[in-house]
């Protein structure tokens, strides 16, 4: 999602820099065609995409909570990830607990329902994604999953304090996160 964000910050910036007044959802509609994740990111949130990232449905807010996330040196191609998962046979994992606890409040189901289709297939190329989401969990994360194509792995903790002093030492980037409830925001 990093180009992603800094394609919709420029749409919106652009948007408002030149008075056009395109509303969110045309934003979202120009978004799609630069990246499927662009429509997201405008909006941010919590929300179901659906088809390639253009259909977005409103989600109730998680708990709260933080997330641990670990960056290794390590990386995968983007391509070769998406490639390697079209030739292996599989289906996607299952959405309607991640729903059922969003719907339900609930921390823990939630972080038991993380999951990300691509994970496995990551891992191929990324050995240490798998080792730093049994890490996270081994530090007491309520759950952990690879973010994306990779190869940044989170935990979820219900607080910062619930984090252990060291957690993340062993990864070039580490850094400690607080959700946020929206996309792009101007200021």
């Amino acid at each position: 999602g990093g180009a992603a964000a800094d394609a919709a910050a420029v749409l919106v910036g652009l948007n408002e820099l030149f008075g056009v007044g395109l509303s969110e959802g045309d934003l979202r509609g120009i978004g799609v065609r630069i990246g499927a994740d662009v429509p997201f990111c405008i909006s941010g949130g919590t929300a179901l995409g659906e088809g390639i990232g253009e259909r977005l449905t409103p989600l109730p807010a998680p708990p709260d909570h933080r997330l641990l996330l670990l960056k290794p040196k390590s990386s995968a191609e983007t391509a070769e990830v998406y490639r390697a998962y079209d030739e292996r046979p599989g289906h996607p994992g299952p959405v309607e607990p991640t729903l059922k606890a969003l719907w339900v409040g609930d921390l823990e189901s939630l972080a038991a329902s993380l999951n990300n289709d691509l994970a496995s297939t990551t891992r191929n190329f990324v050995s240490v994604v798998a080792e730093y989401e049994k890490n996270l969990l081994e530090k007491g994360a309520l759950g952990a999953c690879m973010s994306g194509t990779g190869t940044a792995v989170y935990g979820m903790f219900e607080n910062e304090d619930d984090i252990p002093r060291k957690a993340g030492t062993e990864a070039p980037f580490s850094g400690v996160f607080e959700p946020v409830p929206r996309g792009v925001l101007i200021l």
